[in-house]
């Protein structure tokens, strides 16, 4: 007779367990997340942080808690292997990680991942499926939980710039010191007189004793010293003619466009060297919030827009902003490249004020040379970086400055 009344008890106390983790198993649970930066280098390792808090006087003999990372961001686990008698480690790269562990009543687990940043843009934390079983492992209940505090669970990877003096080289080949007005920057070697100060001189180039002969401020004139100004358009379209349209075939590509404006505007705005950056890619609240606007309200097919335009980037502080809008680029096309082309032709004023075009495209095809040739006539020099092979230019015309991608 006892053991039917143990079995009773027993049964009991199984259902009214089960009842109660069913009920209030996910109750008084509070989740936040925060990474150790808000801001990172493509490559970087970051950490996240996560706390889970039982707030109720239920414990949870067993607690399962999957994260997933965004696409682009992975958690860095090392794993040692057992059968390497080195001690040897492995560094395995995911992107969702799943945690078991026991959470008593009326206490809080933080866990800590290493997360590398592969790939450039803007990420948020989005929260994770936490999975709640009773003691016995019959009742199972899940839920997502969303971090209470948003202000740390966002982060953007700024890409990296490519390294174009060793993977790019010159379809016009030359050596030794040369005067150029196709060069980023002047000698400050070459003096060859003095003019008047202008605000987007640098203050280390001032003429002290010219100023005090002329009564105002005067700077060396230094070869190719003109102050320079530069337009730098990304291309988003990875071919000539996309598969549908606005829609990029080979992403990969545009990311190599990306990185390889990074190096530009790194190499430019860091020598004081006002430069603007267009984009034929699609406008939103971050590239907004960063002063990108379109370039022209126009009528007609309404290409100018829908092709952004930054204000000039200039100094070292401003490198950081110029690397921040291309973070922000989603791989979107809001404009074909050869109606963005049409558009620099038909609206000469609106890009004049560059005195070098340098064009960052995945591809060379004959159209570009011709905007080169028409933009030639109207004072404007085009500079063409190009990053994959994709060319329909059996030959490199010998007056056009063309960097393509040399795959050292």
């Amino acid at each position: 007779m006892w053991f039917f009344a143990v079995f009773a008890g027993v049964a009991l106390a199984i259902i009214l367990q089960y009842r109660t983790y069913k009920k209030k198993g996910l109750n008084d649970l509070s989740y936040s997340v925060r990474f150790s930066t808000d801001e990172a280098f493509e490559g970087d390792i970051i950490y996240m942080y996560e706390k889970i808090v039982n707030n109720k006087s239920l414990s949870l003999p067993f607690v399962r808690v999957d994260t997933e990372l965004e696409d682009g961001l992975h958690f860095t686990l090392v794993e040692q292997s057992k059968a390497d008698s080195k001690g040897r480690r492995s560094i395995k790269k995911i992107s969702r990680v799943q945690s078991i562990f026991a959470l008593r009543a009326g206490t809080e687990i933080e866990r800590r991942w290493r997360v590398s940043c592969d790939k450039r843009g803007e990420y948020n934390m989005q929260g994770s499926v936490i999975i709640i079983r009773d003691i016995v492992g019959l009742a199972q209940v899940a839920k997502r939980l969303e971090p209470e505090d948003t202000r740390n669970t966002h982060i953007t990877v700024l890409p990296m710039p490519a390294d174009i003096e060793t993977h790019y080289t010159s379809s016009m080949y030359m050596s030794g010191d040369v005067v150029s007005n196709h060069c980023f920057t002047t000698d400050p070697l070459r003096i060859c007189g003095s003019r008047e100060y202008t605000p987007y001189d640098p203050m280390n180039r001032i003429n002290w004793k010219s100023s005090a002969v002329h009564g105002r401020l005067m700077v060396n004139l230094e070869e190719k010293t003109s102050r320079h100004r530069f337009g730098l358009v990304l291309n988003m379209n990875s071919r000539t003619v996309e598969n549908k349209n606005l829609y990029i075939s080979d992403t990969e590509a545009i990311e190599r466009n990306i990185s390889v404006c990074a190096s530009i505007l790194d190499r430019i705005a860091a020598e004081d060297v006002p430069v603007r950056l267009y984009m034929n890619t699609v406008q939103n609240e971050s590239l907004r919030d960063l002063g990108m606007s379109p370039v022209s309200e126009d009528e007609g097919d309404g290409a100018g827009a829908k092709i952004l335009v930054s204000e000039p980037f200039k100094g070292k502080y401003n490198v950081v902003n110029a690397l921040r809008v291309l973070a922000s680029v989603k791989n979107e096309i809001s404009v074909s490249a050869d109606k963005m082309f049409d558009h620099i032709l038909q609206n000469v004023g609106l890009y004049r004020e560059s005195e070098h075009l340098i064009i960052v495209s995945a591809y060379l095809d004959q159209r570009m040379l011709n905007l080169h040739a028409m933009l030639k006539r109207e004072g404007i020099n085009v500079i063409f970086y190009i990053t994959t092979t994709r060319s329909d230019i059996s030959e490199f015309p010998e007056n056009v400055e063309i960097y393509y991608n040399c795959y050292f």
